[in-house]
């Protein structure tokens, strides 16, 4: 229990100290005038030199965490759940956890090293500073050590636990995993030389930055990590591999936070071959390159794939098995042309995918909130329903004349749609007030349900009739859409270019042989489908499967009508079915082909295959014409010989994005510092704009915040404050080729290495209030089970002399058309609590019955809640 106890505390500063290195994570904590001097290079400077990666991260006035805890506390305060779960945390520690986090100063480091005989999953090193050593170490010892006696390493003090060593000391603490990693660490953070600063090459690859202060930086030795690639393949060491291989020194990546910047590198090793040569092509993307894309997307990838290209095929000439693998993988291209010839080998594309994310953040967010207004409307119109019928019973089974007369004898009040408070139910009886009545939902509320549903009936109970197309309800205003991708090509060869899409379509069309095979296969699997529901027997005739296992009979596509109906028969004694296209529909093919039959091995047959006739192949576009090609399950395009572009889209703006004017994004300001940056030498360049995810996010949680949702009103505060430390939310990064390496820059909150973590981090801020509002949903429905239980349980009592059932079973179907199950758990949660009370004070009896479990967790519910009994009514909460 110790050991966990601690574990527990330990893994909760590890836990913020990894969103610190997250990297957009860390941009948004940092303080806006940061005054460190101390880069997390010199951070670095204790980490022993046998090491295969560390990450050290200098965050001392660069992050403000304790004023970040306290913002995200303050807005916790707004949920209880989310307060309850602060109150737990901060009663294992002891104190608030701002005081808790100000124990340590925010410089350490994670690393893995490589000693001798040691695996290096047993030898890693998390260390961190203490801002308050005296403080911090009487925390740790007076909570887990009291009763535990240290060993003594180099003026340290060291517990072991089970195998992980933890130790602290001249204002350190740390984890290591083998006694050989604590004898390595205090060694050199006593003083001792053999640190990775004075490693050559480490400190290679810090002079090979050019960038600001680091706050945070990664570190891959190659060396050292390609000899550990080798060992786990057993490559030997005179494989070519060994040397082709061996280009790769190091791989650093630089962080300054203050200035939302990157700045990394990937080192050579000087050598000869043609692996270096290529290595060391310069790359060729340009203004002219990204402004072949139309204006308007949000994210755009441009690289040099002629670059990639010939860095494989070097890797292949001298490694052998690469080159085998290159060779399958030409052989298969070249069947659709000849790549080589058709294209100069640089590209940029393009996507709208932020905004249909943005689109799916509001729509998801207001239809999961839709959903629980669904489900609530539902329960009261069940409660007016049952309502009615205690009204019928006492009224010689006559209902009233409008559902005022419900309250306050049947309903304390008559409910109105939780989608709009605003109108009534309508409700409508047959002549007299007998028979039968319908209660509805006035207007158009409910996504994919008609105007006027759901309803109540007297007859059938709760009906939906849904929409036979897409829903107009309001439900949010923008159109949901999948997202649309648009790449652009520069031409080298026209004719080339021609040809290979030419052959992309026609490989990728559905030939009719193969629908029509498709269409017996169907037909046959909706035969057996038949006969589980029939004791084994197939049908009679195809029609029988309509439309209960078929919607409809098939179409031969090239007869344009059914031609299987006529062929069918089932065989053997009762053991399959065959069928086949009647006639000579397939000029190819012989008559009555394809063939099916359930009890061949064949599959379809189609017997011998004819060579038809190659249709005219459409020409060559010249002169500045352009030539469209559309590829079945793949991209529109577009080959504009005038500029020698190929233009391909993707998704529903595919057409739109075809015939949309070039743009001009190396005019936005980033874009045109990362190509000069790159200075034509570049292999790679995005650029990204979060802004529309970000407002869609923040509507999103606003309309939520303003419905009611404690959660939504403290991921809103959350988010605020994560924006306000951000510069802005676009950004930009390229890759160029040097003599010595390759080199990476970005700039920008959004850019490429940062965006991983916004986009997660606004999933996580909206991912929980898309549950959280379903969960409310299912707590409504839970609750609305409990009074319809009631309400059996009044009416129960009163047809038996004011007497309660044993149990709830006697209430179905009579009172209740079934138990009902409660939705989050998806089971009767109720039957099982019920149970008889006999009143002290007044010493009659009543009941109670309640939803058995922690089911409604996430809507900030106890476990065994909500309740309902016979003297309270319904209580949600303790």
């Amino acid at each position: 229990m110790l050991y966990r106890g601690f574990l527990k505390a330990f893994i909760a500063l590890a836990l913020i100290i990894t969103s610190c290195l997250t990297p957009a994570s860390a941009q948004w904590m940092f303080e806006k005038k940061p005054t460190a001097k101390s880069s997390a290079f010199e951070v670095a400077s204790s980490v022993p030199s046998d090491v295969l990666f560390v990450t050290g991260f200098q965050l001392k006035n660069q992050i403000d965490l304790k004023g970040l805890v306290a913002e995200i506390r303050t807005a916790a305060k707004k949920s209880k759940g989310a307060n309850q779960e602060f109150v737990g945390i901060e009663k294992h520690l002891g104190m608030p956890i701002s005081e808790w986090v100000g124990l340590f100063n925010g410089r350490g480091f994670l690393a893995l090293m490589e000693p001798k005989g040691i695996a290096p999953s047993d030898s890693w090193i998390l260390a961190l500073q203490l801002e308050k050593p005296t403080e911090a170490r009487q925390w740790f010892k007076s909570r887990y050590f009291a009763k535990k006696k240290p060993i003594v390493v180099r003026g340290f003090e060291v517990y072991d636990f089970d195998g992980t060593e933890f130790g602290f000391g001249k204002g350190w603490v740390f984890l290591t995993r083998t006694r050989l990693a604590t004898e390595a660490l205090t060694a050199t953070l006593s003083g001792a030389p053999d640190s990775l600063a004075a490693d050559a090459t480490f400190r290679k690859a810090q002079e090979s930055l050019t960038g600001g202060q680091s706050g945070m930086f990664f570190y891959l030795d190659g060396d050292a990590v390609r000899s550990k690639a080798y060992s786990a393949v057993e490559l030997p060491a005179e494989h070519p591999a060994s040397e082709s291989l061996g280009f790769w020194d190091f791989a650093v990546l630089s962080l300054d936070l203050a200035k939302e910047e990157a700045d990394g590198f990937l080192g050579y090793v000087e050598r000869e071959g043609k692996v270096s040569t290529a290595l060391r092509r310069p790359g060729r993307i340009s203004a002219g390159l990204v402004d072949l894309l139309p204006a308007g997307l949000s994210t755009v990838w441009a690289g040099d794939a002629g670059w990639a290209f010939h860095l494989t095929k070097a890797l292949g000439d001298e490694i052998p098995e690469v080159g085998m693998l290159l060779g399958f993988v030409n052989s298969a291209l070249s069947e659709f042309g000849d790549f080589d010839a058709a294209f100069t080998g640089t590209m940029v594309s393009g996507s709208n995918a932020l905004d249909v994310i943005a689109q799916f953040v509001q729509y998801d967010f207001i239809l999961a909130r839709r959903r629980g207004e669904l489900v609530g409307c539902e329960n009261n119109l069940k409660n007016i329903g049952t309502a009615l019928e205690m009204y019928g019973s006492d009224n010689a089974g006559k209902y009233p004349e409008s559902l005022a007369a419900m309250a306050p004898n049947y309903l304390g009040t008559v409910p109105k749609c939780p989608t709009d408070a605003a109108k009534p139910y309508s409700y409508t009886r047959s002549a007299e007030g007998e028979a039968s009545y319908l209660v509805s939902c006035t207007g158009h509320q409910h996504p994919m349900l008609k105007p006027g549903s759901p309803k109540y009936s007297s007859s059938e109970g709760i009906l939906q009739e849904y929409e036979e197309t897409a829903s107009s309800a309001p439900v949010v205003n923008a159109a949901m859409e999948e997202p649309s991708l648009a790449v652009v090509l520069p031409v080298d060869d026209v004719a080339a270019t021609h040809n290979l899409m030419l052959n992309a379509v026609e490989s990728n069309e559905e030939k009719p042989i193969d629908l029509c095979g498709q269409n017996l296969l169907s037909l046959s699997s909706a035969a057996t489908s038949y006969t589980y529901d029939h004791e084994g027997a197939y049908p009679k005739s195809i029609s029988i499967l309509v439309p209960e296992y078929l919607e409809e009979i098939p179409k031969c596509p090239v007869a344009e009508r059914d031609t299987y109906s006529g062929s069918y028969e089932v065989v053997g004694d009762n053991t399959g079915v065959k069928l086949f296209c009647k006639g000579h529909n397939h000029p190819e093919l012989e008559s009555d082909k394809p063939l099916y039959d359930t009890t061949s091995d064949e599959g379809i047959e189609t017997g011998p295959v004819a060579s038809l006739a190659k249709k005219k192949a459409p020409p060559v576009p010249e002169n500045g014409a352009t030539a469209e090609y559309e590829v079945n399950r793949g991209p529109k395009g577009a080959l504009d010989s005038g500029n020698k572009v190929l233009r391909l889209a993707y998704g529903p703006k595919g057409h739109e994005l075809l015939k949309a004017p070039p743009g001009k994004l190396s005019e936005n300001a980033l874009v045109a510092e990362s190509l000069k940056w790159g200075n034509d030498t570049a292999i790679y360049l995005d650029y990204i704009d979060l802004g529309p995810l970000y407002s869609a996010s923040l509507e999103a949680l606003e309309k939520a915040s303003g419905a009611g949702s404690e959660e939504a009103a403290v991921t809103l505060d959350i988010l605020k404050a994560i924006r306000a430390r951000v510069k802005g939310l676009e950004g930009s990064s390229c890759l160029r080729v040097t003599d010595k390496g390759l080199h990476f820059r970005s700039r920008g909150v959004g850019s490429s290495q940062l965006m991983g973590g916004l986009v997660v981090g606004t999933a996580a801020v909206g991912v929980p209030n898309f549950a959280k509002a379903k969960s409310q949903g299912q707590l409504t429905a839970c609750k609305s089970n409990l009074k319809n239980i009631g309400t059996a349980l009044e009416m129960w009592s009163t047809d038996n002399n004011g007497n309660y059932p044993e149990s709830m079973a006697p209430l179905a179907p009579d009172y209740l058309r079934y138990i009902p199950i409660c939705p989050a758990a998806e089971a009767d949660t109720y039957s099982a609590t019920y149970r008889l009370i006999k009143s002290e004070k007044h010493g009659y009896t009543y009941y109670e019955v309640y939803c058995k479990g922690h089911h409604h967790e996430r809507a900030g519910v106890e476990a065994d809640y909500p309740r309902y009994n016979g003297e309270s009514g319904l209580i949600e909460r303790p």
